[in-house]
């Protein structure tokens, strides 16, 4: 069954006040898997320079898969925010089609990067390139709520963040479950502390209150990003498809 625009803006809106997620986007986006949205990225640019540079990059990729291959690469712009442009994304999963969504935010600064890869969107290598490309700020943020014993997605948090879009300067800082274990969590940070963060934090005796949604949730807002409100993806967006049409000729 189709759900309409109206409808999944009211489901998110419920959602909302519910606070599914425990601070994050899983499960929060009508009509989309539960895991979709564990990970996504920013750009500090306008939708349209963004989405410019990213249609070329996925142009010039197609003609460097190593062989000769024939592929249709298109572009469609939704009037709407995440919530009404999100399914065009579906059905999630690897090539022969890679999908791209680009959504303007209400902060008028940042651009939000999603896309079709599974276990909830991979954003880092098209953040990084483009990022560096257009040498602007640019951000990829991972939150997936820590699961049960039992549980296929054990969770973990992080960010990447390049001032400039540059790697010599890029910041990371990462926790996840450690061994595929439950209870015992990794801690990783490399890069130029930035003046938004809480260092002291890292610190902390138990390594899953080293980095949590709140942290991320504070981080984000200092870099204007109102990062787990569904109503700052406020739209408009863009789709970019890329698929590949035949196999490749030898």
């Amino acid at each position: 069954m189709k759900v309409s625009s109206s409808a999944r803006r009211r489901q998110a809106a419920s959602s909302a006040r519910q606070g599914e997620g425990g601070g994050t986007f899983v499960g929060r986006i009508p009509g989309m898997p539960s895991e979709f949205g564990a990970r996504f990225g920013f750009f500090r640019a306008r939708i349209a320079d963004v989405a410019e540079h990213l249609f070329s990059w996925r142009g010039d990729l197609s003609l460097h898969l190593g062989r000769e291959v024939a592929f249709d690469l298109s572009r469609t712009d939704v009037p709407g925010g995440l919530v009404d442009a999100a399914p065009g994304l579906l059905p999630l999963g690897p090539p022969p089609t890679c999908r791209d969504l680009l959504v303007a935010t209400r902060s008028g600064e940042w651009t939000a990067y999603f896309n079709a890869a599974i276990l909830g969107g991979y954003p880092d290598g098209p953040v990084r390139v483009i990022g560096e490309r257009m040498g602007v700020a640019a951000l990829t943020v991972s939150a997936v709520p820590f699961g049960d014993p039992g549980a296929a997605t054990l969770g973990g948090y992080s960010f990447s963040y390049s001032p400039d879009g540059s790697r010599t300067s890029s910041r990371s800082v990462t926790l996840v479950v450690g061994d595929g274990s439950p209870g015992r969590y990794t801690f990783e940070q490399y890069g130029p502390v930035q003046s938004w963060e809480e260092p002291d934090r890292y610190e902390s005796r138990l390594k899953r209150d080293r980095l949590t949604p709140e942290m991320l949730e504070r981080y984000c807002k200092r870099l204007n990003i109102d990062v787990f409100d569904l109503d700052f993806y406020s739209g408009p967006s863009i789709l970019i498809d890329r698929v590949i049409l035949d196999s490749p000729r030898k």
